[in-house]
């Protein structure tokens, strides 16, 4: 069971920037890898379809960091319409149904756009030369 002090370690690591003194950042590096193997294995989602890739270490690192950045923005879509919906239902307010169903289908089209881009996006970074950065040795 990991301790307080790994969780806040592991958050600090993610919240750092993709290149970290010249090397890899291994917590999106370890995300990347560990997202593809979960999209490959478990889910079988085909590679062009997928979030993920099998690619390098640096473009799974930028793949691992996308996926953290709207994982956070989800996260706060939903913190953020859960209070609102708790006030409105403190308020009487009588559209709160509709309230509700627009802020899923926001998030819900926040997550479609995000792989819709992100997929088109590939095509063009396909030819691209992921490599000059070596990975930190915690991932070696």
């Amino acid at each position: 069971m990991p301790t307080f002090s790994k969780i806040l370690g592991a958050i600090d690591m993610l919240l750092e920037p993709s290149e970290v003194k010249k090397s890899l950042n291994p917590a999106h590096l370890a995300l990347g890898a560990r997202g593809y193997e979960i999209q490959s294995r478990l889910l079988r989602i085909p590679d062009r379809y997928g979030f993920f890739s099998p690619g390098p270490p640096r473009l799974q690192v930028h793949e691992g960091c996308l996926f953290f950045i709207n994982f956070l923005l989800i996260c706060y879509l939903s913190i953020a319409s859960a209070v609102i919906v708790w006030v409105m239902s403190r308020l009487h307010v009588p559209w709160i149904s509709f309230f509700v169903v627009v802020s899923v289908v926001v998030q819900f089209m926040l997550i479609f756009f995000t792989w819709a881009v992100h997929c088109a996006d590939r095509n063009d970074y396909r030819d691209c030369e992921w490599g000059g950065v070596k990975q930190s040795k915690q991932m070696e």
